[in-house]
């Protein structure tokens, strides 16, 4: 009879088990910040929002103590020195076992940034963090949100988030300018792109640009390439001062962000073999020139003053642009075949096309890899610019700066939600 009895019961409660829809709550991606190193000691687990030394000792964490942190995927951490967030910054898109000696034992605020998109009301549910930045469908999908998901959303202060009900930024539009529970019935479950942006939006104003200050020497006298050079440009200072404002103009959003950090430009012609180069830092920095070069290009191009002006306004938008770009970290050496030479000779290849162009004209050429720098890189970069999204190269800028780690996987995935190997075997493809 008991045996009986147990054999009905469990059918009746599998039975209803079946009718029963089992909620699991996912558990919500928070910063963690830790003591000591390798995640260890006593932490603090915190949300997107900006905190103080008070609210940090509030909530446990005492000041001068952080050693490690974890970072969930889509998060920017800006750890202070100071209270109220003033003092040197160190920022943080991944977990690190130990902060560097530097960051070490000095947070005394921080700021957690990321718009957080959660499944469900009230923060609950699966959740994906983005940067700022406008997100189709497919980029959505990449990075983890699928279409019509999302019921609340965590805005970071200064933040607007722009939901359209279709992909490509159309249909009905929703505008948030800080964090939601629930979205609304109307907008509930219809996201198909995003819009994320921040207080300092591009405004495209430049009236204010600071060109530096621009000296030319000329160091090859008695060399033809002197005379040739002296004719064909004959105000030289005032085309670096021209491409100077240029290259800014492809590297940040506006003069408030651009990176005038030097003040006085050198530009010198050489007696010596090679094409051009660049040395020195701010506030003074030299652009030196081969009179040798200048020489030779103007006879295997017919002794034509307009080509060479061409060739050497392309050759100053280059050099130029590695006084103006931002230099990645942790991410190897000046090597080709290296995240850092890739990037590095890469964006001035970028600028210099985009801006004066090359004598004669290159065209993209299938195969190479992206650290490759120089024309391969740079024709990566701006087929990025045109297809996926049109301020890919202001914002790779910008994370050679923000990013304590960087690497092109991390700096694509963030600004485009698409790895570099993905993004290069599209490029590739576009090329047969």
């Amino acid at each position: 009879m008991k045996k009986r009895f147990f054999s009905v019961f469990l059918v009746m409660a599998l039975f209803f088990m079946g009718l029963t829809k089992v909620n699991v709550q996912a558990a919500e991606s928070v910063v963690t910040f830790y003591k000591d190193s390798n995640n260890t000691g006593i932490s603090v687990a915190l949300n997107v929002g900006n905190y103080t030394a008070a609210q940090l000792s509030a909530a446990g964490f005492p000041n001068d103590i952080m050693s490690s942190l974890t970072v969930p995927n889509g998060y920017l951490v800006e750890v202070y020195e100071h209270d109220n967030f003033e003092g040197r910054k160190w920022t943080f898109t991944q977990s690190s076992s130990f902060v560097g000696n530097d960051c070490n034992d000095k947070m005394s605020s921080v700021k957690i940034l990321a718009a957080v998109f959660y499944r469900d009301r009230d923060y609950r549910g699966d959740s994906i963090a983005l940067q700022p930045g406008d997100y189709r469908l497919e980029q959505l999908n990449a990075a983890g949100i699928p279409n019509d998901w999302v019921s609340s959303i965590r805005i970071p202060n200064g933040w607007t988030v722009e939901v359209y009900e279709n992909n490509n930024f159309n249909g009905t539009k929703w505008t948030f300018t800080a964090s939601s529970t629930f979205v609304g019935n109307d907008c509930n479950d219809k996201m198909s792109s995003v819009r994320i942006k921040t207080s300092s939006t591009p405004v495209g104003d430049w009236s204010n640009f600071q060109a530096p200050t621009v000296v030319f020497i000329d160091n090859a006298k008695g060399h033809e390439g002197s005379n040739i050079f002296r004719t064909a440009i004959p105000n030289v200072e005032q085309m670096m001062k021209d491409t100077c404002l240029d290259i800014c103009k492809k590297l940040y959003n506006n003069n408030s962000e651009a990176r005038n950090n030097f003040t006085k430009l050198n530009l010198l012609l050489e007696n010596s073999p090679g094409v051009a180069w660049k040395y020195g830092d701010a506030p003074e920095i030299y652009i030196g020139i081969s009179a040798q070069y200048i020489a030779d290009f103007y006879h295997r191009n017919g002794n034509n003053n307009e080509l060479l002006l061409k060739e050497v306004s392309g050759i100053l938008a280059h050099e130029g642009t590695h006084g103006y770009q931002y230099a990645p970290k942790n991410c190897g050496t000046y090597q080709p075949g290296t995240d850092f030479f890739g990037f590095i000779e890469g964006t001035a290849d970028y600028v210099r096309n985009v801006t004066r162009g090359f004598t004669p004209e290159r065209y993209p050429r299938k195969g190479g890899h992206w650290t490759d720098g120089y024309n391969t890189t740079g024709f990566f970069i701006e087929w990025i610019v045109n297809n996926k999204k049109p301020t890919f190269a202001i914002e790779l800028n910008r994370t050679a700066s923000d990013y304590s780690t960087w690497s092109w996987d991390t700096a694509c995935r963030n600004i485009t939600g698409e790895g570099v190997q993905a993004l290069w075997n599209q490029y590739q493809q576009s090329l047969q």
